[in-house]
């Protein structure tokens, strides 16, 4: 009994957690394949395959009934997460803004040429 529970509940959630989903629709797939074949008998499996899966999305007079094939057209597939989702982030707003004025100091050169005179660093001289 335990088995056909896990199976079960495995198939109810590859079925709406996957494309698995599709797979239903492979009767309507053989359906279509015999549509093709009573217009033209010549056409094969794999040549109805290349002209509905590989040659893009033709809108032609059977277009609606293409786009019931099997992985032709995708569906939003719902998931649902055991997982709770995280909780809103608070919005925080600031409820007015202000002018910030800086002043700065003048300018003060520091700077005195009479005590960096280049007469002071010059290279010793030798005792003649």
């Amino acid at each position: 009994m335990r088995r056909i529970i896990s199976i079960l509940l495995l198939t109810i959630y590859l079925c709406n957690a996957t494309e698995l989903n599709e797979l239903v629709k492979i009767p309507v797939f053989f359906a279509h394949l015999n549509e093709h074949r009573a217009e033209n008998p010549n056409i094969s499996f794999w040549a109805f395959i290349v002209l509905h899966y590989f040659n893009g999305d033709v809108k032609d007079k059977d277009y609606q009934r293409d786009m019931d094939l099997p992985f032709k057209s995708h569906e939003h597939v719902v998931y649902a997460s055991p997982v709770p989702p995280p909780p809103a982030q608070p919005q925080l707003t600031m409820a007015a803004h202000r002018q910030v004025v800086v002043v700065y100091p003048a300018y003060i050169n520091r700077f005195h040429p009479l005590i960096y005179h280049p007469e002071i660093f010059q290279p010793p001289k030798a005792a003649c």
